[in-house]
């Protein structure tokens, strides 16, 4: 997720220091820990705000269960105080309440929200730690509720409500349901993992060894857990690349695509993903950014204007040509435009007449239509060549000069 070069990589480390300075704060309330919380909360509110909100939910609900009795409520709500009253001015100039999501929200209907929380459960079990394994941290954190112990505990509790209260609020929140939104949660998610192995071999290194060799390096727990699910998703079409534009009715696009993923979840093969992800660090993937900047270079000439779609905007990184998007286009008329499969070309009046002036020549290039190089989120993403049927073939069309 780093290689997106967006603000997702950052809500794991912010969510951990965030945690570490309230749990700090529970032991010895002073001066540190609150600037902590302040200053930690503030960053991840201005880098993922939806996260932030999550985490402060979680947070709240922890202290419900754990109460930290009066001499800590006193700088805990004088901290949260601090943060609402230093962010709450660009939240109003945002005007965040009225920010409307692109797909269909999990609040929506209780349909949508069954299925992102599927799909986030699955993709948890099967990408971050396989859920069997979390069932005897979950048994030994049960009995100390019983035993109204929580506080002995507070890391183990505190993952727990964070983890829970990501999977929950983003099944919520989510427009569509993006492996990058639990992304903050990681941290925790492995914590509760470990803990887990710690458990189910009693930290005998004879056993704790084997079982963590095999977690980290396969994926087999994950496998395991949906083989039972396998023949209930049989016929369903779907392929890396997208979903069939059958499955795409309006309206339906979001859960369209959840139950897509949730189908190619399940049916995932028995592999190998760490030893594959350090060969594909090695040995990249040729991917379709590769092809056309090869193809520009031997072909464009340096004035040359190239028009691509919004989300290919980053290819003006890897060419000193002309890249432009959207409207940025008039006189003269681009002199290549790229079409990608996944996203249609926003014709602007001033596009259409331009380019009607010309004749363009079509061109195929022999590399999948993929979106991107290689998509960050698991499900879409390869570790090998892309195989040439995953999708059509990326299409150039060219100015012919008269």
């Amino acid at each position: 997720h780093a290689r997106q070069c967006r603000y997702y990589v950052l809500a794991p480390l912010l969510n951990l220091l965030i945690v570490h300075s309230y749990l700090l704060l529970r032991e010895k309330p002073r001066w540190p820990a609150m600037l902590g919380l302040i200053g930690f909360s503030t960053l991840l509110i201005n880098s993922f705000f939806p996260g932030a909100l999550v985490l402060a939910l979680a947070l709240g609900i922890d202290c419900l269960l754990r109460n930290p009795g009066r001499q800590v409520w006193r700088p805990l709500l004088i901290a949260v105080a601090v943060v609402v009253i230093v962010n709450l001015p660009m939240a109003i100039f945002l005007r965040i309440w009225s920010r409307p999501f692109a797909g269909q929200p999990g609040y929506a209907s209780f349909q949508i929200f069954s299925l992102y929380l599927l799909r986030y459960l699955l993709t948890i079990n099967l990408y971050f730690f396989p859920i069997l394994l979390l069932i005897p941290a979950a048994i030994v954190t049960i009995r100390r509720v019983r035993k109204r112990s929580l506080s002995e505990d507070g890391l183990l509790v505190c993952s727990w409500i964070v983890c829970l209260a990501h999977v929950i609020g983003f099944s919520l929140l989510s427009d569509y349901p993006f492996t990058r939104y639990l992304v903050g949660a990681a941290p925790f998610l492995f914590y509760l993992g470990t803990v887990s192995i710690q458990r189910i071999t009693s930290g005998r290194a004879l056993l704790l060894w084997p079982v963590l060799v095999l977690v980290m390096f396969t994926n087999w727990g994950g496998v395991l857990l949906a083989l039972p699910a396998r023949g209930l998703v049989r016929d369903v079409q779907w392929s890396r690349a997208g979903i069939d534009s059958r499955y795409l009715q309006a309206g339906t696009a979001s859960a369209s695509y959840a139950r897509g993923e949730i189908a190619t979840i399940v049916r995932e093969g028995f592999d190998f993903p760490l030893l594959r992800y350090v060969k594909s660090v090695i040995h990249p993937p040729r991917g379709p950014v590769d092809v056309i900047v090869e193809t520009l270079r031997r072909e464009a000439d340096p004035s040359d204007v190239v028009k691509v779609t919004y989300e290919d905007l980053p290819l003006m990184f890897h060419t000193d040509l002309n890249v432009v998007s959207a409207s940025v286009v008039g006189p003269p008329a681009p002199d290549w435009i790229i079409l990608r499969s996944w996203n249609q070309m926003q014709a602007d009046q001033g596009f259409v007449t331009e380019t009607r002036k010309h004749q363009y020549q079509e061109r195929l290039l022999p590399i999948p239509d993929v979106q991107w190089n290689n998509q960050p989120d698991p499900i879409y993403h390869f570790y090998d060549e892309l195989p040439s049927e995953i999708a059509p073939s990326v299409k150039l069309f060219k100015k012919i000069e008269p």
